[in-house]
């Protein structure tokens, strides 16, 4: 994969809501979660080696949808890796644009598209 210039496209990783508060515990989840974090995990590396933007964005607040029983809801699924560079933009709405600083950080860094992951 090409990420320095994907058809022209100055390309940032945008990693959304992969806190334990929207751990989904369905057997399929449960099988292949820990293989969908590993390839985020490699998207995630290959886009840092290239000195692009890894971004997460974090949803601040109550989940109602997912209910979660423990105090750790907010930190990330375990197995996900950061990095010091990696930025982090909180969010107050189901939409991460809603109302947050992802599009001005997005076209802050210079970058004109966005990959998507959640899982």
């Amino acid at each position: 994969m090409d990420i320095d210039n994907l058809y022209g496209k100055d390309l940032a990783y945008v990693v959304i809501d992969v806190q334990k508060k929207f751990r989904i515990t369905t057997e399929d989840a449960k099988n292949t979660g820990a293989a969908r974090i590993e390839t985020m995990n490699n998207i995630a590396r290959m886009f840092r080696e290239h000195n692009k933007p890894v971004i997460f964005v974090k949803y601040i607040g109550g989940c109602e949808c997912h209910p979660y029983e423990g105090t750790d809801g907010d930190e990330f699924f375990d197995g996900i890796e950061t990095d010091p560079t990696d930025i982090i933009v909180e969010k107050h709405f189901m939409n991460s644009f809603r109302e947050s600083d992802l599009e001005k950080t997005v076209r802050g860094l210079g970058c004109n598209s966005v990959l998507l992951a959640e899982l």
